[in-house]
C-alpha cells in the first residue's frame, strides 16, 4: 500500500513538473516568436467603415469625460463613428456627464445580472440594429486611446481580421516603483505575448479593451461570455469556433497604474497594496495586552527610550507588505501581556499599570500614516 501511494506521488510530481516545463517553453516560444519571428506588415488604415465604439461604465462619473473626450480627438470622422457608453447599474451621473460630454448613452438596470459580460451582451444586439454600422469596438472608462487606435482597428477589418486586439499598456510607468513593475508585467503579457501569437499564425488573444469585432463575428458567434474574465472566456468560445483575432501592434489603449478601486476598468474592482490594514485588523480584532514599556521616567530620573510594544512591530511589517505573517504574529501575542510604565521613585504613582489596545481599530489607521501611542 505504502509503496503504490509513493508510485502515485512520484507520477503526479513528474506529471507537474512536465506540465510547467511545457508551459515555461510555450512562453519562451512566443518570447522568440516575438522578438525574432517574421514581422506582419500592418494593412493601410482605414476610414472606410462605420464604428461604434461602445464604452461599458459602471458609477464611472470622474472619468467617463475625459475617455470621451480622447476618443472624440482620434483621426477617425466623426461621420463614421458612434461614441456609445453603456451605463450598466449606475447610481450616480455617469450617464449624465456622459450625455453632456457628447456620447449616446444606454441605461442597463438589471442588478440580478451585473457586470461587464452582461452589459456588452446585453448593448451589441441593440447597437447592430443600426444597419450602417459595420463594426464594434470596446474601449474601458478608464482608458486613453493612440491618435490612429480606430484606423488600425478599421484597417485590418478591412483587410479580412474579424476581431482585432491593440496593444494595452500602463501610461504613467515613471509614478513609481509599482508602477514601472506593472508596466513591465503589461509589456510582456499585453505587448510581447500577443505579438508572439500573432506571427506565430495562431489567435492573439483579447485583453479586455481595445479591441474591435465585425458584425459578422457578431452575428455568426455572439457574446456569450459573463464570468469575471469575460475577455478570456470569448476569446475561447471563438476559438473554439474556429474564429482568430488579430493584433495591431502599432495602436494602443493606456491605463493609468495607480488606478485605485473607484477607477479601476468596469469589471475590474480590486485595490492593489490595500490588504495590510485589513489582514491585520481581522487578525488581531480581540482585546490585546501588549508586552513592553511605553513612555515614562526611569526610578532614578534618567529618560528610557520607548521599547516598541510586539503588536505595533506587526503593524510596520504589515504596513511594509508582510500583512499575512504579521497577521499571524498578532494572533499569537499572550493576552494577558501587561505594558508595564515606570514611574518616578516617590511620586506615589503605580509601577505596574495594565493597558490595553484594541489591535483593529489602530489597524484601520495604517493608511493614513498614524503610529501607535506611546
Amino acid at each position: 500500500m505504502v509503496a503504490a501511494i509513493k508510485r502515485t506521488t512520484r507520477a503526479v510530481a513528474l506529471g507537474s513538473t512536465a506540465v510547467g516545463g511545457l508551459s515555461g517553453a510555450h512562453l519562451l516560444l512566443l518570447l522568440g516568436a516575438a522578438a525574432l519571428g517574421r514581422d506582419n506588415r500592418a494593412p493601410q488604415p482605414s476610414d472606410e467603415l462605420t464604428l461604434a465604439v461602445v464604452v461599458p461604465a459602471h458609477d464611472e462619473e470622474h472619468q467617463i469625460a475625459a475617455t470621451i473626450g480622447a476618443l472624440q480627438t482620434t483621426a477617425y470622422p466623426p461621420a463614421r463613428r458612434r461614441i456609445v457608453v453603456v451605463a450598466d447599474n449606475c447610481s450616480d451621473a455617469t450617464a449624465q456627464i456622459a450625455r453632456a460630454a457628447g456620447a449616446e448613452v444606454l441605461e442597463r438596470q438589471d442588478p440580478a445580472r451585473r457586470g461587464k459580460g452582461h452589459a456588452l451582451a446585453w448593448a451589441f444586439p441593440r447597437i447592430l440594429e443600426d444597419a450602417r454600422i459595420d463594426a464594434v469596438c470596446i474601449v474601458d472608462a478608464d482608458c486613453e486611446v493612440s491618435a490612429n487606435l480606430l484606423r488600425a482597428l478599421s484597417g485590418r477589418l478591412r483587410a479580412g481580421a474579424d476581431a482585432v486586439q491593440a496593444r494595452y499598456v500602463v501610461s504613467d510607468p515613471t509614478a513609481s516603483s509599482g508602477a514601472a513593475l506593472r508596466w513591465a508585467g503589461f509589456a510582456l503579457f499585453n505587448v510581447l505575448r500577443p505579438r508572439g501569437r500573432d506571427r506565430l499564425g495562431v489567435s492573439a488573444g483579447l485583453l479586455g479593451t481595445g479591441a474591435a469585432f465585425s458584425r459578422a463575428l457578431l452575428t455568426r458567434s455572439p457574446w456569450r461570455a459573463f464570468s469575471f474574465a469575460e475577455d478570456r472566456e470569448q476569446h475561447m468560445r471563438w476559438v473554439l469556433d474556429g474564429e482568430r483575432v488579430a493584433f495591431a501592434d502599432e495602436a494602443e489603449v493606456r491605463a493609468p497604474a495607480a488606478a485605485g478601486a473607484a477607477s479601476r476598468p468596469f469589471g475590474v474592482r480590486r485595490r492593489i497594496g490595500a490588504r495590510a490594514p485589513t489582514a491585520v485588523a481581522a487578525a488581531g480584532d480581540q482585546r490585546c495586552r501588549c508586552r513592553g514599556l511605553v513612555a515614562g521616567r526611569e526610578p532614578h530620573g534618567q529618560t528610557r527610550r520607548h521599547r516598541e510594544p510586539r503588536v505595533t512591530g506587526c503593524l510596520r511589517r504589515a504596513r511594509a507588505g508582510g500583512a499575512e505573517s504579521a497577521g499571524r504574529r498578532v494572533a499569537r501575542i499572550r493576552p494577558a501581556a501587561v505594558v508595564r510604565r515606570s514611574a518616578p521613585v516617590g511620586t506615589g504613582e503605580r509601577r505596574d499599570r495594565p493597558r490595553t489596545h484594541r489591535v483593529g481599530a489602530h489597524a484601520a489607521s495604517l493608511g493614513s500614516g498614524n503610529r501607535w501611542e506611546r
